[in-house]
């Protein structure tokens, strides 16, 4: 798997093994391709066991090196990952959804498909298929399967609904990669506060732990309501083995509100927990969504992160258009994901909104650092700017 990035590409192999490789030696692999004579850096490439994985197809390889040289400002030049949303049809009714479930529609496969095999083609290597609810999805197994056979990564998230040893046997053999159940409290008095459903997900993750699947996680969202319970959905991970918790920031609701926010005090409260919480059983990944916390829990250790919608990352909504990201509703049409990558006039304006800081931002000692979730400002506010009011690693 090649990963493209300016003025360098990275192949990941199989066994997990990575490699970066340089500007300075595309001209050693070019003429390799095309005199077939090996020179000093080839021969360092079959030394280390990796030559014959990264030639394997050389069109990609040669996209790879071209592309990467392309200069998409404040951006990657090709995009790593992106989501599709599959549906808006959903069963269940999450107080927390930012969700639009009553029009029932579900993305034309053909339109899916046709975004994964160029997403494949340029060297896009993960997508998210979301909903509503994903399973919900009449399509969805061959879906998976054509972004298997398409050498895209795939993974879902579900609440639970739906799903068995059955489905679970069927997303493996189309070659899903991971599945995320999303699960907000250890109790169902504590996660229908946020979200529906905690008897589907808790069966979910019964059915998982008691299968040969291991890449299986929990989306948890943080909110005022569910803070003081986080240590007990540690310990309910543990029992179903799951792999990791992947803490999630509360984003604006189907009406744009953000009410359920933790308090300064819980915000503490959770980030000195993640801060002091050590197991190698079971990881806790704050998102990169989550910058607030991201900054608190590392600390000066975290050099530099990124609000990663229309710099590494897209979505493609269930009309089949383009958007920045899940969270951010603006639909964009375009010929292919270059074009809207490079020519959308809305992404470029997004990626600069970090040039128009307001307080609290301005203030803050990350701030040269910290480029916070755009969806936020954008959907309350109906604005693009990195300024905060909703964290607090100021106070």
């Amino acid at each position: 798997m090649i990963s493209i990035f300016n003025n360098v590409i990275s192949f990941i192999g199989e066994n997990e093994e990575f490699f970066k490789i340089e500007k300075e030696n595309y001209k050693d692999i070019l003429s390799y391709l095309k005199t077939g004579d090996k020179n000093e850096y080839i021969n360092f490439l079959e030394e280390i066991g990796i030559k014959e994985k990264l030639f394997k197809d050389k069109e990609k390889l040669l996209f790879a090196m071209k592309r990467s040289l392309k200069k998409v400002e404040l951006a990657f030049p090709v995009p790593n990952s992106f989501n599709i949303e599959l549906t808006t049809r959903c069963p269940l009714r999450c107080p927390q959804c930012y969700c639009f479930l009553d029009s029932g529609m579900d993305i034309d496969i053909e339109v899916a498909k046709k975004y994964i095999k160029e997403a494949s083609n340029i060297g896009v290597n993960y997508v998210n298929l979301s909903g509503g609810e994903t399973l919900a999805y009449p399509n969805l197994f061959k879906l998976i399967s054509f972004c298997t056979e398409n050498n895209i990564i795939s993974s879902i998230a579900i609440s639970g609904w739906n799903f068995d040893k059955k489905v679970l046997s069927k997303l493996i053999h189309c070659g899903i990669n991971s599945i995320s159940v999303s699960l907000n409290g250890s109790t169902e008095e504590i996660n229908s506060k946020t979200r529906d459903g905690y008897i589907f997900a808790i069966n979910a993750l019964d059915v998982l732990n008691k299968s040969n699947f291991n890449n299986y996680t929990i989306n948890w969202v943080a909110h005022n309501s569910n803070i003081d319970d986080f240590p007990n959905l540690v310990k309910l991970a543990k029992k179903y083995n799951v792999k990791d918790i992947s803490v999630l920031s509360a984003k604006p609701d189907a009406s744009f509100r953000m009410d359920t926010i933790p308090t300064i005090d819980n915000f503490i409260k959770l980030g000195d927990f993640i801060k002091g919480y050590k197991d190698d059983k079971l990881e806790i990944n704050v998102e990169d969504c989550y910058q607030s916390l991201l900054f608190y829990v590392n600390e000066d250790s975290l050099y530099k992160d990124y609000c990663m919608a229309g710099v590494k990352n897209f979505s493609i909504s269930v009309e089949g258009k383009f958007t920045p990201c899940r969270h951010i509703n603006y639909e964009e049409e375009a010929s292919s994901i270059i074009e809207y990558w490079e020519n959308s006039m809305f992404l470029k304006k997004l990626r600069k909104s970090n040039l128009d800081v307001r307080e609290p931002c301005v203030s803050c000692k990350y701030c040269d650092k910290c480029n916070p979730c755009a969806a936020i400002n954008y959907k309350v506010n109906n604005e693009l700017y990195k300024g905060n009011k909703y964290c607090y690693i100021n106070n």
